[in-house]
């Protein structure tokens, strides 16, 4: 049963059973209809993927900008802290390897990281990214040593 639009109606006018069955009775086993045929479409998709109906960019290539808009089937989304160590160092590096590896390189968010007054960080920067792994580097105004948590995400075509 399709939805059809509930129609206005003022005090007095006649409201009938067939109006009863066609905009309460059908319209709610439409909605329910919808939820279930949602929660399957859900439940069926493989862990740790979602569904993004479009996206923006350059190409195909997750990595590259641009104003193409995409239509998108099973993205993978994947997210983790990086741990980024120094050694009396302005700048370091650490690279991330995907539990699961994307199609093409997805796109990477970094969060800059707070050192709880350890030193002040210049940038958090995505230094290099591939389908199965990426480099983030993390860059001090001054020499420091220690290590800091950068938290990070990933949205790409799944494989």
């Amino acid at each position: 049963m399709a939805y059809s639009a509930v129609p206005s109606v003022s005090t007095g006018d006649l409201w009938t059973a067939a109006n009863h069955n066609t905009y309460l009775r059908d319209n709610l086993s439409d909605h329910e209809s919808r939820i279930v045929a949602a929660e399957a479409a859900i439940t069926a998709l493989p862990d740790g993927i979602v569904s993004i109906p479009r996206r923006q960019g350059g190409s195909s290539d997750w990595y590259v900008g641009g104003h193409t808009n995409y239509d998108t089937t099973d993205i993978l989304v994947q997210f983790g802290v990086a741990l980024v160590s120094f050694s009396t160092a302005t700048s370091s590096q650490e690279t991330i390897t995907f539990e699961t590896p994307y199609t093409s390189r997805p796109a990477i968010f970094l969060s800059c990281p707070n050192t709880g007054g350890g030193g002040y960080v210049r940038q958090t920067v995505l230094a290099t990214a591939t389908t199965s792994d990426f480099v983030v580097q993390v860059d001090f105004e001054s020499n420091f040593t220690g290590a800091i948590n950068v938290p990070w995400l990933s949205f790409g075509p799944s494989a």
